[in-house]
């Protein structure tokens, strides 16, 4: 293949996935900008050198789809699961633009989950075969401990049947394509598992119906859920003024910002023995 091939592979998974029409010509520029790189698995490529380029993340991040996509069909993984995992790469292109005011994929961790084929879309919720990164030494479990990762989706509303059925399948599916990876444990770190929510919603929510699915702990300090509710990688509060509320919960989460309020994040555990729903 020659150099070109990376973009035109680019090209064709970016007609495949679900951009927004008013991407398209920036994308365009983007191509057309974008130094040439020589084809290269995705195991050879350094991030690292040009992890700044969110231009240049695009294409690699588009190209290596192709990669994927094989992977995906020598392990016999259904199409849907293959389409509704890697049309998140939108996301976090539109993400970047909302942080730089230009489209590209700036922060590549969740993007890289995908390619490495260890994250998957399995109905309302995504799995991400992983590994603890802080001790609970009360549960016995310590850093390092093979998780399967919870990650929610921006799209739908946090159905809880929806999320229930959602392990169901999850459970099923890592026992089919990955029978050695061995998990006892889901785990979920999110702005989601901020106890203190309780204060801004009805007590039937379907967010503190999530969290109690999990035993929560590891609470810190974060202002992550300003990002989901408003602008992504906000971190200046008094820009909330400007900011119109789509929601009772987030005209909440507003006025108690402006007030110089706290907010949290923390990380839920689930057994996956645990039979209580």
């Amino acid at each position: 293949m020659n150099s070109l091939s990376v973009k035109s592979i680019a090209k064709k998974w970016y007609s495949l996935l679900p951009f927004p029409k008013e991407y398209d010509q920036d994308f365009q520029v983007i191509l057309q900008s974008t130094p040439n790189v020589e084809p290269v698995s995705l195991s050879e490529y350094n991030w690292k050198i040009h992890e700044d380029d969110q231009n240049l993340n695009m294409v690699m991040v588009l190209y290596f789809l192709e990669e994927l996509k094989a992977i995906y069909g020598a392990k016999g993984i259904p199409d849907n699961i293959f389409w509704e995992t890697v049309k998140e790469i939108t996301v976090y292109t539109r993400r970047t633009k909302e942080m730089t005011g230009a489209i590209g994929i700036k922060r590549l961790h969740m993007s890289l989950l995908i390619l490495s084929a260890r994250l998957f879309r399995i109905g309302r919720l995504q799995f991400c075969m992983d590994s603890l990164f802080f001790d609970i030494p009360e549960k016995g479990l310590y850093t390092g401990e093979p998780v399967l990762d919870v990650h929610i989706t921006e799209d739908g509303s946090l159905d809880i049947t929806a999320c229930k059925d959602s392990f169901q399948m999850a459970e099923e599916f890592f026992a089919r394509y990955f029978p050695d990876f061995r998990y006892q444990y889901y785990t979920c770190h999110s702005w989601l598992m901020d106890k203190g929510l309780s204060k801004f919603l009805h007590k039937n929510a379907n967010i503190l119906k999530f969290q109690k699915l999990f035993e929560i702990f590891n609470h810190h300090e974060s202002d992550t859920i300003l990002s989901f509710l408003f602008q992504y990688g906000l971190t200046d509060r008094e820009k909330l003024k400007d900011f119109p509320v789509t929601s009772v919960f987030a005209q909440k989460i507003k006025e108690h910002a402006l007030d110089g309020d706290k907010f949290y994040a923390a990380s839920g555990i689930r057994n996956k023995s645990c039979q209580n729903w």
